[in-house]
């Protein structure tokens, strides 16, 4: 961890993403796993996720090349990937924190950076801003610890920022996209967590923030990408700031009984008795189809 800064009951952290995954508190993903399921949300905290599948290494790939967070690098043409010389290098690469890419992703990831940052206002919020910034504060209603990792926070700016990769940024299919996701969930979350932190540290003049930019690039072609927004005025913004305090409040309640269950009275403890105790309902319940099925299966 290479610093820190504290700011009513706030901490603004400088760490890398090791660092980051490692800290005990609550990201908007891990929230999100608890409203699918509090059983699957325990499993998960308890034994970690799943492994990386190669769109989300060539997402982080991209994230750190179009931020500058970290090298991204590709094999030298023409080197055997199976010789000692590129295992040495490949060797070299990895120790030195380099992220290591196919000659095509690396055409793929140029051609991306290359079309973002022909908009001029847009590479300079990127130059000019906060890039993978980390956030820990304590939810004052629960004394749940939480934390966020924001891809930007640019400066002078009343807009939050962040780097999506997709198939398609069509209307729709992002749309489709953000909700399967859960996009407005997170852009509520990362809003509250900037709202923590004193605004002049942050090199903006407001607290508050009119909601958060997707920057959605695609992979393939041209690899065009558009800007879309969630605003904080909006009706789905307003939806997830329920559903997080209400997925916030049975957190803290699983705490709670976990530790009068004897699992701990903390978040492991919580996950704990998440796996053994919730989850879905057991009960045989009858399949509910809808209108549009019922129809399909009459002209069948």
């Amino acid at each position: 961890m290479t610093g820190s800064t504290r700011t009513a009951g706030a901490t603004l952290i400088d760490e890398t993403d090791e660092e980051y995954f490692a800290s005990p508190a609550l990201d908007q993903s891990q929230l999100k796993k608890f409203m699918h399921n509090p059983a699957d949300w325990g499993w998960e905290r308890l034994h970690g996720g799943m492994e990386p599948t190669p769109a989300m290494k060539f997402g982080t790939a991209f994230h750190a090349y179009l931020l500058g967070t970290a090298d991204v690098t590709a094999m030298p043409e023409g080197m055997n990937p199976r010789t000692k010389e590129a295992k040495e290098w490949k060797a070299e690469q990895e120790a030195r924190g380099a992220l290591i890419v196919s000659q095509q992703d690396m055409q793929l990831l140029d051609r991306m950076r290359d079309n973002l940052r022909r908009d001029e206002e847009r590479a300079r919020m990127i130059d000019e801003g906060l890039r993978e910034q980390a956030i820990e504060w304590t939810d004052e209603r629960t004394g749940l610890r939480l934390k966020a990792k924001l891809d930007l926070i640019p400066r002078d700016s009343l807009w939050l920022v962040d780097i999506k990769t997709a198939a398609s940024a069509q209307p729709e299919d992002f749309a489709r996209s953000a909700w399967l996701h859960g996009y407005h969930i997170q852009a509520e979350f990362y809003r509250a967590a900037v709202m923590m932190i004193d605004p002049a540290l942050l090199h903006r003049e407001h607290r508050d923030s009119l909601g958060m930019q997707f920057w959605v690039f695609e992979k393939q072609d041209a690899c065009d990408w558009r800007p879309w927004s969630i605003r904080a005025s909006s009706e789905i913004a307003s939806c997830a700031r329920t559903s997080i305090r209400q997925a916030l409040l049975r957190i803290a309640e699983c705490v709670e009984k976990a530790g009068d269950a004897g699992y701990g009275a903390d978040l492991d403890g919580a996950a704990r008795w998440c796996v053994e105790r919730m989850g879905y309902p057991k009960q045989v319940e009858e399949i509910q189809f809808a209108d549009w099925q019922l129809r399909e299966a009459e002209i069948l």
